[in-house]
């Protein structure tokens, strides 16, 4: 398949969610294990009003054959988590991801009193399996 034959194929975009209310003083994860080859595009995170800074979410990929690790959004003080109050973040991204990759949304809730509630948002470009399949 050429990179024209890839231009007039139906678009295959796999919306992922994930969300909930973590409970004070909680940390966990949830995963989703991806079927098929494809690029992650766009990143939202949402981070509802109370937060304060207390719910940290971190984003990354974990390969299971080779079991590393690939952090999938970078703040701009280089910090593994994003974190906030009433905010709401787009990231764009070209992460290319294989059926042996599995997203990872970690969340930590610092504060010892309140359940805090998040929203994550992905698209996987499914048309073309990874970019670098793109071109061949």
């Amino acid at each position: 398949m050429n990179l024209f034959d890839n231009i007039f194929k139906k678009v295959d975009i796999k919306p992922l969610h994930f969300g909930r209310k973590v409970g004070a003083s909680t940390t966990g994860k949830e995963t989703y294990d991806v079927k098929k080859d494809g690029t992650l595009e766009e990143v939202e995170f949402r981070i509802y009003s109370g937060a304060e800074d207390t719910l940290k979410l971190n984003i990354y990929v974990i390969n299971d054959e080779t079991d590393s690790k690939r952090q999938i959004v970078e703040t701009p003080d280089q910090q593994d988590f994003i974190g906030g109050n009433e905010d709401f973040f787009t990231f764009r991204t070209s992460e290319e991801l294989t059926n042996n990759d599995k997203i990872v949304v970690e969340y930590e809730n610092t504060d010892g009193s309140n359940p805090h509630r998040y929203k994550v948002n992905m698209e996987i470009d499914r048309t073309g399996g990874t970019l670098s399949n793109l071109f061949r």
